[in-house]
C-alpha cells in the first residue's frame, strides 16, 4: 500500500499538513540534546546512527586558521542603514530594489552561544543588494508568527518582492515546518533544505522525516538539498530527499581534510547560497 500522502486527492500543501500530528513541536529533549552533542562535540557512541564528523581526506590540507569559524555578524553604518528590526522575531535587510526578490532565513541551533540570528548573516552580506533578507532570532521563534511579522514589515515598508525563497538550514527545520504548513508551500518558488536535522526517527513518534520526505514528493522541482554525510543524522531521510530531488538539485558537501565537522556542517551555507537564482 503507497503511504497515506501519496494516495490522498488531497493537495500538496493538504498532504503536509496531514504529516504533522495537531501538536507537533520539538523533538524529545533527549533528542535536542543530540543536535547538541552531534555539532559541538561529536556524536554520542550511544546514538542510533552513529556520525562521523571526521571526513575522509581529500587530498588537500587546511591550516587550522583557515579551519575557524567567526561568528561574529559585520555591522556598518550601511547595513544598519538598511535593516529594520521585527520585534521578537528577526532583522529583515532592505535591497535597493523595492521588487528584488525576497530570502526567508530560519537558520539553526546557537553555536558557541550566538544565535542563528547573529551567524547567519556571515553568509548572507554579499547578496544584500540581490535580495531583501530576512533572517529569524533563532530555530526557536514561531515559524508562522515570524512570517505574519516580516509580511506586515514589507507592506508598512512598500516592498513588494517579485517572488519568494524559503531557506532552512539545520536547526530551522522546525520554524520551517510551521511556515510550510500555516502558509503553504505554493507562496516560494524555491525551497532550500540546507543540512536540515531529521535526526528524530518515527520509531520515536516524530512527523519531522514524514514532513520532509512528503515535501520533497509534492515539490521536488522547486527544492534545493545541500548536505553533509552526517547533518542529518537521519540516512534514510537524506538519502530519501537526495534522490527524489535528482542530482542536479542535491549536493552533497564533503569535508576536507583535518576540517572539524561544525566547518563542514556550516560550509554548507556557502554552497547553498552560490546556487541562489
Amino acid at each position: 500500500m503507497l503511504p497515506f500522502f501519496e494516495f490522498s486527492k488531497e493537495t500538496p500543501d493538504e498532504k503536509l499538513r496531514g504529516t504533522i500530528p495537531r501538536k507537533a513541536s520539538r523533538p524529545p529533549r533527549k533528542e535536542m540534546q543530540l543536535v547538541f552533542d552531534l555539532f559541538h562535540h561529536g556524536p554520542r557512541r550511544r546514538s542510533e546512527s552513529p556520525v562521523q564528523l571526521t571526513e575522509k581526506p581529500s587530498g588537500r590540507r587546511e591550516s587550522d586558521q583557515k579551519g575557524k569559524i567567526d561568528m561574529a555578524s559585520p555591522v556598518t553604518a550601511a547595513n544598519a542603514a538598511t535593516s529594520i528590526d521585527i520585534a521578537g522575531q528577526g532583522k529583515l535587510s532592505v535591497a535597493p530594489n523595492a521588487s528584488a526578490p525576497l530570502l526567508v532565513v530560519f537558520g539553526g541551533i546557537d553555536v558557541h552561544k550566538v544565535h542563528s540570528g547573529v551567524y547567519m548573516w556571515n553568509y548572507m552580506s554579499h547578496i544584500k543588494e540581490r535580495f531583501h533578507i530576512f533572517v529569524a532570532l533563532s530555530n526557536n521563534v514561531n515559524g508562522t508568527l515570524a512570517y505574519r511579522s516580516l509580511m506586515k514589515a514589507l507592506q508598512t515598508k512598500g516592498l513588494t518582492p517579485s517572488k519568494q525563497i524559503l531557506y532552512l538550514f539545520s536547526g530551522g527545520y522546525k520554524p520551517g515546518i510551521d511556515v510550510l504548513t500555516s502558509n503553504g508551500s505554493n507562496l516560494f518558488s524555491s525551497i532550500y533544505l540546507v543540512d536540515i536535522w531529521m535526526g528524530v526517527t518515527k520509531r520515536s513518534g516524530s512527523a519531522v522525516p514524514d514532513f520532509y520526505e512528503a515535501l520533497a514528493n509534492g515539490y521536488a522541482a522547486k527544492i534545493t538539498y545541500v548536505y553533509t554525510s552526517f547533518g542529518a543524522n537521519n540516512d534514510a531521510a537524506r538519502d530519501y530527499i537526495a534522490n527524489k530531488v535528482g542530482p542536479a538539485r542535491a549536493k552533497l558537501v564533503e569535508g576536507r581534510i583535518h576540517e572539524p565537522g561544525m566547518q563542514v556542517h556550516m560550509r554548507t551555507n556557502t554552497a547553498a547560497i552560490s546556487t541562489l537564482p
